[in-house]
């Protein structure tokens, strides 16, 4: 097994929990109870669901699992809150850093742009 691969996989899934709390609230929020239940078909998407419930990220009952012969064929949310109070922490977490890098940006831009100008004027 290589560590660093299995490391990366894990930096890049990461990455998509968030856009995955971000979906589900947004299906929480504005499904109506005659679009439920709402189903997960992209194995992707089933195994970061199955990996952020085993995290206690989201909510197990609130999501119904299809298995055929052992193994898990599809998943469907049936409308209940799926985000666990850990998962709302993790989000919360990821949105703050994410401003901090891009406040750290726009300063270095900023401090580009005015060591420029003073190159320019003298």
């Amino acid at each position: 097994m290589n560590y660093k691969k299995e490391i990366a996989k894990l930096a890049v899934r990461r990455k998509d929990y968030f856009v995955l709390i971000t979906t589900l609230n947004y299906l929480y929020k504005t499904l109506e109870k005659s679009d439920l239940p709402f189903m997960f078909t992209e194995p992707s998407q089933i195994a970061i669901i199955l990996e952020m419930i085993d995290l206690g990220y989201l909510d197990r009952e609130s999501f119904n699992i299809s298995r055929e012969f052992g193994s898990i064929t599809g998943l469907s949310y049936n409308g209940a809150a799926p985000v666990t109070e850990a998962g709302m922490g993790a989000w919360q977490r990821e949105l703050l850093s994410k401003r901090k890098k891009i406040s750290r940006l726009i300063l270095i831009a900023l401090a580009a742009a005015i060591a420029g100008i003073f190159l320019y004027i003298l």
